[in-house]
């Protein structure tokens, strides 16, 4: 499957900004155009990559899971950014994946490559019980119509009171 991404060089002393979008998000949302702007701007090199089922990428979304995204990152840093210092930006599930990357890098001895990370609003599965490290080796559990390929859950609720006046 092919994965389409835009990279551009910048000041190798300095460490790469990687763009990790949101959930059905593409590399070339407003986002990620502005931050690369700023990147160039700064003289930084800049990565941004649509996973497997987004934007310009191949496959479809319906495969999709947070395991094969996580891999998607993998492969798009190791092919176009396989040196130097990393700043992983997420953005929504993408600051899932910007976390679940950092601890696949020092899983296999590069956690010196991470400089940074910025969480915009990350979305992580945080559920009671959760393991993320578990769900993310859930390679083969597909996003369903609820989104995240979480398991359905019923909360119990309380009617809300009114605040005291």
């Amino acid at each position: 499957m092919r994965l389409a991404a835009l990279a551009r060089a910048g000041d190798p002393a300095r460490p790469i900004v990687v763009w990790l979008g949101g959930f059905k998000s593409d590399m070339r949302s407003t986002k990620a155009s502005r931050l690369d702007a700023w990147a160039a701007g700064a003289g930084r090199a800049f990565l941004r990559f649509d996973y497997s089922g987004h934007g310009e990428s191949g496959g479809q979304f319906e495969d999709g899971t947070i395991g094969r995204w996580l891999a998607d990152s993998l492969a798009a840093v190791d092919a176009l950014a396989p040196t130097g210092r990393l700043v992983l930006v997420g953005s929504s599930m993408g600051g899932w994946i910007a976390l679940l990357l950092a601890r696949a890098l020092a899983g296999r001895g590069d956690a010196a490559r991470l400089a940074g990370l910025v969480l915009i609003a990350p979305a992580v599965d945080f559920h009671a019980g959760s393991d993320v490290g578990r769900d993310a080796r859930r390679t083969h559990a597909p996003i369903d119509a609820a989104g995240a390929g979480c398991a359905r859950r019923t909360i119990p609720t309380s009617p809300m009171s009114s605040p005291a006046r």
